[in-house]
């Protein structure tokens, strides 16, 4: 059970370090909050809320797996 924690922790660092230090993870953070933001003005239906924040968590995840990508890749070649 030790281990689930630890491992819970370092993904809840690695995802507080995405959104602090990657300047795409703040950029996507921000238009998330914008498309809530516009999902409360115009009320949209509980359906419509599911596919919102599907989408905004897909391409917040796939944010991290490029980064994580870039990152890997800065490593191993200097081109």
């Amino acid at each position: 059970m030790k281990r689930f924690f630890n491992a819970m922790l370092f993904a809840l660092q690695g995802i507080k370090q995405f959104f602090s230090r990657d300047k795409n993870g703040k950029i996507q953070l921000v238009i998330g909050i914008i498309a809530i933001i516009l999902g409360l003005t115009v009320s949209l239906t509980s359906y419509q809320w599911l596919f919102v924040l599907l989408c905004i968590g897909l391409v917040i995840y796939l944010e991290m797996i490029n980064s994580a990508i870039e990152r890997y890749c800065d490593l191993v070649t200097t081109d």
